[in-house]
């Protein structure tokens, strides 16, 4: 058996959860020796180099307008060249671009991963329908589908009417361990308590609407929201900050894993307000520091955090408000979901998504 994978995620994400997931699927693959390629000659993506030593950097001491695009346009030509030299048993395209569709791949299978299904349930957030077009196209064309959560897959079938018997669930996993080794941070110690945010924070995120319902706790206990990654807040953000008098309490910080990591270590809980996700991998890397989790009751949230998060109604205010009060000043209850959050990590690993990944490989090619 031979997999090969194309250049998207790896051209278009630096880091991110999706070129992750894929970095995992292929160290397992070279774990269990088995036969696999990228189609990929330019990439700035952390993992990429990791698994393939000629790939060559694109300008990675800056950005300019334009580079992913061009990146990507450069690399198509070698994923179009690996796809005619027919040189592989099972395609898996690491995005939604279906022109692999169009210009054929023979009588080869490919399998596509489903990550989400959030530019259908909220199309009025995205400027062009492309992505939704293209997923639709590689769902409806895949021998199998790969969701990553329960959820993804019952909305796959309502939105899509895809035969449920070729969507096989394979959920995720958190690439932190309980057993890191973590290095003191005085910065990070010197926050003093706060609570935690990850990644982007627009529209579905649903991040304002939270942190305008919380404005008064935070203002109450000195207490910090720390916003990890996502880029810089807007002016629009910074200006609805100061409205709320909280401008010195929230904070957005960049991020690498060993950062992140301490910031999870360190954190009064987490907080995930996202009206939906695919999957939520944030979930379990708070899980793995048994740092406290609060989540929203939406999307495969409530499916990965099972009972060892707090739930709110990402809708409603005053649920954002009381829960979060609740768990501010809780202890025993933050002790609890920090233990129970600790058990339930250890039902995810790469290795157990990568198994039942190649189990679905082997399934197609039989």
């Amino acid at each position: 058996m031979k997999i090969l994978y194309d250049h998207q995620v790896f051209a278009n994400q630096r880091f991110g959860g999706i070129s992750r997931y894929f970095y995992e699927l292929m160290s397992y693959a070279v774990a269990q020796k088995i036969d696999f390629d990228i189609s990929l000659i330019l990439s700035n993506n952390v993992y990429a180099k990791c698994l393939k030593p000629q790939v060559s950097p694109f300008f990675n001491s800056f950005n300019f307008r334009g580079q992913k695009r061009l990146m990507s346009i450069i690399n198509s030509f070698k994923t179009n060249s690996s796809l005619k030299k027919q040189q592989f048993d099972l395609f898996h395209p690491t995005f939604y671009n279906d022109s692999f569709l169009k210009n054929g791949i023979n009588n080869k299978p490919f399998v596509v991963t489903c990550h989400d299904m959030i530019d259908e349930k909220f199309s009025h957030y995205f400027k062009s329908d492309l992505v939704a077009r293209q997923k639709k196209n590689q769902l409806e064309a895949a021998e199998a589908i790969l969701a990553v959560s329960e959820n993804t897959k019952q909305d796959i079938i309502k939105i899509l009417n895809i035969p449920e018997n070729k969507i096989f669930v394979t959920p995720l996993a958190s690439s932190f361990s309980a057993n890191m080794v973590l290095p003191e941070n005085d910065f990070v110690t010197k926050l003093g308590d706060f609570i935690l945010y990850v990644g982007l924070r627009d529209h579905y995120k649903n991040f304002l609407p939270y942190v305008t319902a919380i404005a008064p706790i935070l203002k109450r206990n000195s207490l910090k929201l720390i916003s990890a990654g996502g880029g810089g807040f807007t002016k629009n953000e910074i200006s609805i900050f100061k409205k709320l008098g909280i401008q010195d309490l929230v904070i957005q910080l960049p991020i690498n894993d060993l950062f992140l990591a301490q910031l999870y270590n360190q954190a009064l809980f987490f907080v995930f307000p996202s009206q939906y996700e695919g999957f939520g991998i944030p979930t379990l890397e708070a899980f793995s520091f048994g740092t406290p989790v609060l989540l929203a009751n939406a999307g495969s949230l409530p499916e990965v955090g099972g009972n060892a998060a707090l739930y709110f109604d990402p809708y409603d205010m005053s649920s954002m408000y009381n829960k979060t009060e609740r768990l501010v000043a809780n202890s025993a209850l933050r002790i609890d979901l920090s233990n129970k959050g600790r058990s339930r990590s250890n039902l995810y690993s790469w290795e157990k998504a990568a198994k039942l990944t190649f189990k679905v490989y082997e399934s197609v090619l039989s």
